[in-house]
């Protein structure tokens, strides 16, 4: 396959815990990059002095302020659930998570509304650098799959 595509430009993100990886992989969900990019500017935004605003800011935030930044009723519902996992402990640091099967962590957090298996897998890959996943049920993939 590198030979017929070239070389891997995987990206992964490894700095990111599951948390962040999560809440973004929600505002980019079924967008293009540059959507996802202005949702996640907007949130950010709503929290200055931060890099990243904290579960305890997401699960206090007001829906309205959350709507302006680009996010959708369902969504602002999953983001809250994910902060309410990650100070519950459902959804585990990124130490912990390293340590996990990826079959273990994507049964353990798609128990949330709105995280399915494609999620956690973005997760996998971009977060905790798992090189042996392939989203199947992602269109692009299926769509650029040649037999």
């Amino acid at each position: 396959m590198i030979k017929l595509v070239g070389p891997c430009r995987h990206d992964a993100k490894a700095a990111r815990e599951p948390y962040q990886a999560l809440v973004r992989a929600i505002a980019y969900q079924q967008l293009t990059d540059r959507a996802g990019d202005a949702i996640i500017g907007r949130l950010k935004g709503l929290f200055e002095g931060r890099d990243f605003p904290t579960p305890e800011d997401l699960i206090a935030a007001e829906v309205d302020p959350l709507r302006a930044c680009g996010f959708s009723a369902s969504k602002i519902a999953t983001i809250k659930a994910i902060a309410k996992g990650t100070l519950d402990g459902l959804i585990p640091t990124r130490d912990i998570a390293a340590t996990m099967d990826d079959e273990a962590l994507i049964e353990r957090m798609t128990v949330i509304t709105g995280i399915d298996r494609w999620t956690v897998e973005m997760l996998l890959m971009y977060s905790l650098e798992r090189m042996d996943i392939l989203p199947v049920d992602d269109f692009g993939v299926r769509e650029g799959y040649v037999c």
